[in-house]
């Protein structure tokens, strides 16, 4: 259990130490927590460093960010929209803003693509 905390201790340092996102790299990875840890901690440092809130975001622009499968996507006003290629296959898949947190994968936006 004490180890445990420390991890929970260290992570939280490392993302209070976050400075300005300059590029998609510079997104750190998304840990899973309970809700209320995430809305509370984890979007406000998001936001902090430069990713854009959903309602900034316009329809039909394409974004970089970060994401498991994409460094580009298109924002469609509910999803971001981007191709994927799985199994030999491309297709276009969507996935959530960051503050629409479903327990997947989230794309984070830094910047429109231009």
């Amino acid at each position: 259990e004490q180890i445990k905390l420390e991890r929970q201790q260290r992570l939280k340092e490392y993302w209070n130490s976050l400075t300005k996102f300059e590029t998609e790299d510079d997104i750190p990875v998304i840990p899973i927590v309970d809700k209320e840890e995430y809305e509370n901690f984890y979007v406000p440092i998001l936001l902090r460093c430069g990713a854009i809130p959903k309602d900034k975001l316009v329809v039909g622009k394409t974004y970089v960010g970060n994401c498991r499968n994409a460094c580009t996507a298109v924002w469609n006003g509910t999803q971001f929209e981007y191709e994927r290629y799985k199994f030999g296959t491309y297709y276009t898949d969507k996935i959530n803003h960051f503050q629409d947190d479903d327990g997947y994968d989230l794309f984070v936006p830094i910047k429109e693509e231009e």
